[in-house]
C-alpha cells in the first residue's frame, strides 16, 4: 500500500483533470492506467487483489488488554480517496468509473 500512497498525488491529478472536464474518460483512463502500471502491485500479469472498500477486523479490548504491552492492539487505519476534494458523491462515483476503465485497460489482452 506504500507504493499507492506515494503515487496518490499523481493519481489524484489525473482523476482531478477528468472530474474538472479537462480530459475525456478515455484519455484519463489511459493516463491513469499508465500511472498504475508504475505501481508494483498493478504491474503483474494477473490483476492485483482489490483493496477492501469497507469493513475491518475489530475486537473489543478490556482495560486490562490496553494496559498490557504484550497484547497486540492492531495497526492504524488510514483512509484515502483517488478523487481530489471536494468529496461529493457524484465526484466519487465518477472517480470509480474512471478507475474501473483504467483497470480494464491495464489488464486487457495485449495492453501495452
Amino acid at each position: 500500500m506504500n507504493e499507492i500512497t506515494k503515487a496518490l498525488p499523481l493519481i489524484q491529478a489525473v482523476v482531478g483533470r477528468y472530474l474538472d472536464g479537462e480530459d475525456s474518460l478515455d484519455d484519463a483512463a489511459i493516463s491513469l492506467a499508465g500511472v498504475l502500471r508504475r505501481i508494483p502491485a498493478y504491474n503483474s500479469p494477473t490483476p492485483a487483489p482489490a483493496l477492501p472498500t469497507s469493513g475491518a477486523g475489530l475486537r473489543k479490548l478490556t482495560p486490562e488488554h490496553w494496559a498490557n504491552p504484550l497484547i497486540e492492539k492492531g495497526g492504524t487505519l488510514y483512509g484515502f480517496s483517488i478523487a481530489p476534494a471536494p468529496f461529493t458523491p457524484e465526484r466519487l462515483e465518477q472517480a470509480q468509473v474512471l478507475m474501473k476503465a483504467a483497470l480494464k485497460l491495464l489488464y486487457s489482452e495485449g495492453a501495452a
